[in-house]
């Protein structure tokens, strides 16, 4: 009883050390959408597509759409417009561990970076692959198809490195103030509902 209070009380002072990035998440999200969407426009608009709708602000329905449509005869990649956005994610973890690494031990800015630049990327591509495993039609099921067994491995062993590694990172930055290992598992868990919630 005493390790689930103890870790309970660990989530919540990591949460509420956390208040200002968990607030900003709002309009950040407005933002990032806007993003994604922004890309996915573009790859469509180099391989000489047309715009016909841009749709960026989220709704209980999803986060935002684009349609495009392309000459009659034109050579376009589909894949390419699909899956493009998800560079961002990948650039920002690229960004965020670099920076992690190489900036001093409790510097505020080390703390930002790690929500920031690691947290939100990790959470952007759970928010596509989860769902998709799941059977949901997003990017991920029109670029790959059906969820597969060898995509369910996939998935699973690329979203434990990221939770391993991301516990790495938290104890260099976090050092004494360090969340426990039960903690930060029942942290991880609690995106995964979160991202499992926001697919329904």
């Amino acid at each position: 009883m005493n390790l689930i209070a103890s870790t309970f009380r660990e989530c919540l002072k990591f949460l509420w050390n956390h208040w200002i990035h968990l607030v900003l998440l709002i309009p950040a999200a407005i933002v990032y959408t806007f993003l994604h969407e922004s890309l996915h426009a573009l790859a469509a608009l180099v391989q000489g597509g047309k715009l016909v709708e841009f749709v960026w602000v989220p709704s209980p329905k999803e986060w935002g759409h684009i349609r495009y449509e392309f000459p009659e005869g034109q050579a376009y990649s589909e894949l390419v417009i699909l899956l493009v956005p998800y560079l961002l994610p990948l650039i920002l973890l690229f960004i965020g561990i670099i920076l992690i690494l190489r900036l001093c031990s409790g510097q505020a800015a080390l703390r930002t970076s790690y929500f920031w630049l690691f947290l939100v990327p990790v959470f952007d591509l759970a928010h596509a692959a989860i769902p998709y495993q799941l059977g949901a039609r997003n990017d991920f099921y029109y670029a790959f198809g059906r969820p597969t067994l060898f995509s369910s491995y996939v998935i699973s062993f690329l979203g434990a490195f990221l939770a391993f590694s991301g516990y790495i990172l938290h104890k260099k930055i976090y050092q004494s103030e360090k969340l426990s290992v039960q903690a930060y598992a029942v942290l991880a868990v609690l995106v995964v509902l979160i991202v499992f919630l926001l697919s329904l």
